[in-house]
Parts: structure tokens; C-alpha cells; sequence
């Protein structure tokens, strides 16, 4: 009886340690993983469009895929990405692969076993005995497009303009010709006009020549041709003195940037205001062709402003170097009023000179004498004024 129970027990042991074996088979650990990733992108794709093979080399604009016995690739979807592709994106995308039998994946993997052809390890993690593994592909290649309708900028001297494309960087390199000759050049330029005033020093036919460049994307992204301008005369009159032009030495920031003691204010497109005027924030500036912000009296178009020191356009009383000038406050908006009666809300009487002054003292206008109090510059009436009698219309009673 005693022998028969260890006999038992011994078969029990032993039938234990056989059927033992084949769980221990089953559970061998993948210990690294190479993941192989080949694209057919093209810059424009719609990465919401994309067909997605997984499990083999070819059949999709994106093929996953994997060479091993030891797993397989059980699913492959896009998780990021911009929705057009343009050149040097990166599709993230989300890959799930699934052991094969006798085989179990690892608790924990990193970029040290984990191998991407044809992307980037991101991450790792494991769901239900599946490896979900987080890549992202190879940078998409291309050449840039060129800049569309180049030419020069009606408005102001030198003002090269153009259009950016679709596929663009952002970034432009430019050269200005004077006939065959090149006159400067300006590289990883960031905007959609550049002003080349400060370098047409010598009269003659200038042309500019633009085209796209790679920034921060040299490995990946390819210049595109260059395109060459119309080209524009300047005569000896209109030649630069080398100081005009002060683009390259402004703030790059969109909205107002100051340089020394000049201002000057940024589109969002990279192009400062030059010009005219610009209506901001409540507010009417004045710029010069270069796109200095102006203070101090103006003249546009026969008429003169007169603009603050903080740039604003004036209107109403404006005194400046003693004297009083009123400044229409109505259409047309900050024009200076000259050689005209001003009958204020108050219901008194000024009268501006030829010069826009307010006058003061005694005045005569149109043939009458008038006195204007020194300082308030009010017309008298219904007074004497140094023995002189003034009638209710102001003028000197005779």
C-alpha cells in the first residue's frame, strides 16, 4: 500500500512537469521588434484619404509591414498629421502588433529594441497582450513652388511684391539686377514684398530675380526655380541715397516695431505699411516709402496734417511753435484749415490765415478790420477796442 501511494505521487509529479512544458514553450519573449514602414506621399495628400496597408510591402499610399515569424501586424491607423501634407511633415500614426503563438511580448520596450524602417520609435505600451507601438514616418520630401506674380509694387520706388504658393516655406531668397549686374542680394527672407530703395544707388534698369528655399528643412526640402520680375527705369532724380531703405534693420514681430527712435508697423504677411496712411486701432498714421511711421506736420496731396508724437493724426486746436491751427474734424479728416471763418460750438468766431494760424490782435479780412483777443484768439463784438467801436458781425464801425 505504502509503494502505491509513492508511485502516485511520482506520477502525479511527473504528469505535472510534462504538461508544464508546452505552457513554458508558448510563452517565449520577443525580445526586439523591427517594424518596416514605405509611403507613396505626395505634397497635397489628405492624410483623412490615405489608404492604410498593413501586413504587407505594397497596396496603400502608406504599407506597414514586418519580415518576423514572431508576431504580425494587427492593425495601423494615422493619429496625427496635418490634414494637406506640405514638405518636412511627419504622419504619427499608431501600429498594433499581435505575438504569434509560442511567442508573448515583454513588459516594457524603448528605442534600443524597437527598429522603424522608414520612421521614428515614438513610444510603446501593451493592451491586452498586444504591443501598441506609436511612430511617426520619415519627413515628407519635395520642391518648394515659386513665388507667383512677381513684379514691382505700384505704389512707391523699389518695393519688390509677389505671392506666395501653396507649397511654400515661407522663406525667400532674392536678388536685385541693375541691367546684368548684380546689386545685393537678401537671403531667408520671411514675407511677401521686400524693399529694395536703399540699394538702387545708381540710375539704370532694375529687375529682381525671387525664389522659394528650405528653412530649418535642408534635408527635405528643395528650392524651387527662380522667377525673374518685370523691369523699371530709374533716372538720376530719383536715385537713393542709401538711407532710405530700413526694412532688414526692423523688428519681424506682426504690429508695431521700433528701430532706434522710428517706428513702424508689420502686416501679418510680413510686409510693412509704406506709403500713405493706415487707419489702426482707432487711429489715423501716416508712413513714408521706407515705412516710417511720420510726426510733425505733414503734407499729403497739397494738404497738411499735422501728426503727433505719438503718430496720431490731430484734429481739432493744434498748437505748434506758438501758434494755434484748427484741424478739420470733419470730411476730409485732419486737413488744416486756412484763409476761413471757424465758428465754434460756443458760438464764437476765429479766423485761420493764409498760413492756417488763428489770428490775434488786429486783422483785417476782405476789406473790414476785426480784433481777436491775444491768446483766446475769439473775434470781439458789440465792443470797443482801443477807442474803436465794433459792431455785432466783428467789423470796425466807421
Amino acid at each position: 500500500m505504502r509503494l502505491a501511494k509513492k508511485i502516485a505521487i511520482f506520477g502525479t509529479i511527473l504528469l505535472c512537469s510534462l504538461l508544464s512544458k508546452p505552457a513554458y514553450a508558448a510563452n517565449k519573449t520577443i525580445s526586439s521588434v523591427t517594424i518596416k514602414v514605405n509611403s507613396d506621399l505626395s505634397i497635397g495628400d489628405r492624410t483623412d484619404n490615405l489608404s492604410i496597408n498593413y501586413g504587407s510591402s505594397s497596396g496603400g499610399d502608406i504599407n506597414v509591414y514586418t519580415t518576423s515569424d514572431r508576431f504580425n501586424i494587427a492593425d495601423a491607423e494615422i493619429t496625427s498629421g496635418r490634414s494637406s501634407l506640405n514638405i518636412g511633415d511627419e504622419v504619427k500614426m499608431k501600429i498594433t502588433l499581435e505575438a504569434n503563438s509560442d511567442y508573448s511580448f515583454k513588459g516594457t520596450y524603448s528605442s534600443s529594441n524597437i527598429s522603424v524602417n522608414g520612421g521614428k520609435f515614438l513610444s510603446s505600451s501593451k493592451k491586452n497582450g498586444d504591443l501598441v507601438v506609436n511612430i511617426k514616418l520619415n519627413p515628407l520630401k519635395g520642391t518648394y513652388e515659386a513665388p507667383e506674380d512677381v513684379e514691382w509694387k505700384d505704389s512707391g520706388i523699389g518695393i519688390a511684391k509677389w505671392d506666395e504658393p501653396s507649397e511654400t516655406s515661407g522663406y525667400y531668397e532674392l536678388i536685385l539686377l541693375r541691367g546684368s549686374t548684380q546689386v545685393t542680394r537678401v537671403e531667408n527672407y520671411k514675407g511677401s514684398n521686400y524693399n529694395f530703395r536703399n540699394d538702387m544707388t545708381q540710375k539704370g534698369t532694375y529687375k529682381f530675380r525671387i525664389r522659394t528655399v528650405s528653412h530649418g528643412d535642408k534635408d527635405y526640402g528643395r528650392h524651387s526655380e527662380w522667377i525673374t520680375s518685370d523691369e523699371f527705369y530709374l533716372d538720376a532724380s530719383n536715385v537713393s541715397t542709401g538711407n532710405n531703405n530700413v526694412t532688414t534693420q526692423v523688428g519681424s514681430g506682426v504690429g508695431w516695431n521700433k528701430s532706434g527712435d522710428t517706428w513702424y508697423f508689420r502686416f501679418p504677411d510680413g510686409s510693412l505699411k509704406t506709403n500713405g496712411w493706415e487707419y489702426i486701432a482707432d487711429k489715423w498714421y501716416l508712413f513714408d516709402d521706407a515705412g516710417r511711421m511720420l510726426t510733425g506736420w505733414q503734407k499729403v496731396e497739397g494738404e497738411y496734417y499735422y501728426m503727433n508724437s505719438y503718430g496720431h493724426m490731430t484734429t481739432g486746436w493744434q498748437q505748434s511753435n506758438g501758434k494755434w491751427y484748427y484741424m478739420n474734424a470733419e470730411v476730409p479728416r485732419g486737413k488744416m484749415l486756412s484763409n476761413t471763418w471757424l465758428h465754434s460750438s460756443d458760438g464764437k468766431y476765429y479766423y485761420l490765415d493764409s498760413n492756417g494760424a488763428m489770428c490775434e490782435g488786429w486783422t483785417q479780412i476782405s476789406g473790414n478790420w476785426y480784433y481777436f483777443y491775444p491768446g483766446s484768439g475769439y473775434m470781439a463784438t458789440n465792443t470797443t477796442v482801443d477807442s474803436f467801436r465794433l459792431g455785432a458781425n466783428g467789423a470796425w464801425v466807421r
